[in-house]
């Protein structure tokens, strides 16, 4: 778990932000992995957060960080999607046998097949091709939002410019401004890259 605290003077509201974070696992001084937005099955609801206050919320590490990881030392590098905002510090932990095991045999219970692996990969790599997408055309998606009625019209208007079905214009209609920044991008691109070895390791 990790806590999103609002730092700032005032009061913080979502905008269709989820408290999703992802974490990468390291081990102590190692420069950690770049980071995507990792896979948004379970995410948190944002919640308003008054100066101080802050959300407890879990950290989603992908399955194959895990079945990687050995007993020892480790750091744990964070950051919340969407906004983005990363940890300042790394976070230390230390990693034990009876907690691998424990974690292993949740995963044998969860009986996740290879078609859930696939079927994850594939919406975690929708979704960042369609953000992609509307980075390339950021001006013309704007000026569809403004040109649009409501929600649903602006919508149905980015799925025409992209040239793509609705559920991509509604991920870049619901996605804040932050995630078309030049480090987003390039974190979005660097993660569909590793996505698209991840399908090819699991079609073959």
């Amino acid at each position: 778990m990790i806590d999103i605290v609002n730092a700032g003077e005032a009061r913080w509201r979502p905008d269709g932000d989820p408290f999703f974070v992802a974490g990468h696992v390291a081990r102590p001084g190692a420069r950690p992995a770049s980071m995507g937005f990792g896979y948004f099955a379970g995410q948190h609801p944002a919640v308003p957060l008054d100066p101080g206050e802050y959300a407890r919320v879990q950290v989603s590490i992908s399955h194959s960080q895990w079945a990687s990881l050995e007993s020892g030392r480790y750091e744990l590098h964070a950051v919340l999607a969407g906004l983005p905002v990363r940890t300042a510090e790394p976070l230390g932990f230390t990693l034990t046998p009876q907690q691998i095991d424990r974690r292993a045999s949740r995963l044998r219970s969860r009986r996740r097949t290879p078609a859930d692996e696939v079927r994850a990969a594939r919406d975690s790599h929708s979704h960042q091709a369609a953000l992609l997408s509307g980075a390339a055309k950021l001006e013309e998606v704007a000026r569809a939002v403004l040109d649009a009625a409501d929600t649903d019209e602006a919508v149905a208007a980015i799925a025409r410019l992209l040239d793509r079905d609705e559920s991509a214009g509604r991920v870049i209609v619901h996605s804040p401004l932050a995630q078309f920044t030049a480090g987003s991008v390039r974190d979005m691109r660097t993660h569909i890259a590793h996505i698209e070895k991840e399908l090819d390791s699991l079609d073959g």
